[in-house]
């Protein structure tokens, strides 16, 4: 590995002090001395290598010792972000380079929970000034391996390599580092394991909100090659095809002008998908569209196809009506505010900062959430409450605040699905379906609304006494 050599004794102390941390976890006063003596090691000036040999040497299938591995991955990530974003801890070069090689090996393991960790180690040097060539490279090598499982893991580090670091990748001068690593992403997006699919087309997205160059002359290829894998067997990789199509069309559906066609019609296939991730992402496609004034005239072939299917998406699933039957409703009980809100379905807030503004936060590695951190894809539980029924609602919300009355004036559009749906009356959520329509475009078609007041409000207050649901 290289001349520095730890001490056997300290490493094995440390690593049964941070299998404390995971096993003696009932008494809250000696947890509190459990990380308190993580705490005072960390000042240790060999800290980062003692992490980083517990890493990557102490191989062994027992299970408490993977523990012990996973968390030593967990503190050296932390004191590497300390070092280059908060400068706390001062980790020499040489100690760098030696955790650079540690996580190397690391990323070769047979367990997958330590090539994750090690995985998540080596991106922490994002956070570096310059981008970390070395990592880099070594990290596209791994990624193209034959050993698939090696190639997943690496392909994963890369990934949150480029989404912490995509700002220093995108201000390198003349762009070389960064027109060498599209050239090699592009390549993994044909790769044969679906997860390098997944995580090479998830590294690409968080560049294309800043348009560097080498992205912008490749944007083209990008989109041809989304299309390519629009119907891949991996949900997984359909949903982050999705997500990337959303990010380019945030920065100009004229850039899609030449695929529109295909991509439209993928979309509307996506919000059918049987994974309900994969729908939602390509619901989302449509208040994205309609956020901008200039697409209105692309937007506005597409509308009569696309309304229907919004309409379809937003009566409630069975899974939804279950959530309402356990719930312990009131009748007696006023109406809260977010009760009566019909505009509360917009859209999710989609942010387009890195996820190292985030870390810039969190990298001090002493506080007790951080010794257990789990870098899993799970999404938080605000983003599990955004449903395809509010997204649809939501991009309906969208499309007449550009359209206006325009929505209203061709039947054809919206008020003949509209109608459709209406005609079920013997099905409560059809009409309730309709009910949420009417109130999505009440304020952007407001003229053509009133022209119909004398309809409207006898449905309405129809429905008002209407107690089957």
């Amino acid at each position: 590995m290289q001349s520095w050599q730890p001490d056997e004794s300290l490493a094995n102390q440390l690593a049964q002090q941070l299998l404390l941390l995971v096993t003696d976890v009932q008494d809250k006063e000696r947890q509190k001395l459990h990380i308190q003596n993580i705490t005072n090691f960390n000042n240790h000036p060999d800290a980062s290598n003692y992490y980083a040999y517990i890493l990557a040497c102490l191989e062994s299938s027992d299970v408490n010792l993977i523990y012990i591995r996973e968390i030593a991955g967990t503190q050296l990530r932390n004191l590497i972000k300390r070092h280059f974003i908060k400068s706390e801890f001062n980790i020499s070069p040489e100690h760098l380079q030696y955790t650079r090689l540690c996580g190397f090996q690391a990323l070769r393991d047979s367990n997958k929970k330590i090539r994750e960790s090690a995985g998540t180690v080596l991106a922490a040097f994002a956070a570096s000034q310059v981008a970390d060539q070395q990592i880099l490279q070594k990290l596209l090598e791994l990624s193209n391996t034959s050993t698939t499982e090696i190639a997943e893991s690496a392909m994963k580090s890369l990934y949150e390599f480029c989404d912490e670091g995509q700002v220093k990748l995108v201000e390198q001068t003349n762009f070389p580092v960064l027109e060498a690593l599209l050239n090699e992403l592009f390549l993994r997006i044909d790769h044969s394991s679906s997860k390098v699919r997944m995580y090479a087309i998830r590294a690409i997205n968080p560049f294309i909100f800043n348009q560097p160059e080498p992205l912008i002359k490749r944007l083209d290829l990008f989109v041809e090659k989304l299309s390519q894998f629009s119907q891949d067997s991996d949900a997984k990789v359909r949903k982050v095809i999705c997500e990337a199509l959303v990010l380019v069309l945030d920065i100009g559906a004229q850039r899609m002008a030449p695929q529109l066609n295909s991509i439209v019609e993928y979309i509307l296939k996506a919000m059918n998908d049987e994974d309900e991730d994969v729908a939602l992402e390509a619901c989302e496609f449509w208040s994205v569209f309609a956020d901008r004034e200039e697409n209105a005239s692309l937007l506005h072939q597409y509308l009569k196809f696309v309304v229907p299917v919004l309409l379809e998406k937003m009566i409630y699933s069975e899974e939804e009506i279950s959530i309402l039957d356990g719930e312990d409703e009131d009748a007696s009980k006023p109406d809260s505010e977010k009760d009566v809100l019909v505009r509360g379905y917009r859209s999710r807030n989609v942010s387009h900062q890195s996820s190292a503004d985030a870390s810039q936060e969190n990298a001090h590695p002493d506080k007790e959430e951080d010794l257990y951190d789990d870098d899993d894809d799970e999404e938080d539980y605000s983003e599990q409450m955004w449903t395809i029924r509010k997204c649809a609602a939501g991009a309906l919300d969208a499309f007449s605040t550009l359209f206006k009355d325009e929505l209203l004036t061709d039947p054809s559009i919206f008020l003949t699905p509209l109608s459709r749906l209406l005609a079920n009356k013997s099905d409560w959520k059809h009409q309730e379906c309709g009910i949420l329509a009417l109130g999505a475009v009440a304020e952007g078609c407001r003229l053509s609304m009133s022209m119909h007041l004398g309809s409207l409000i006898p449905f309405l207050a129809q429905n008002l006494s209407d107690n089957s649901k």
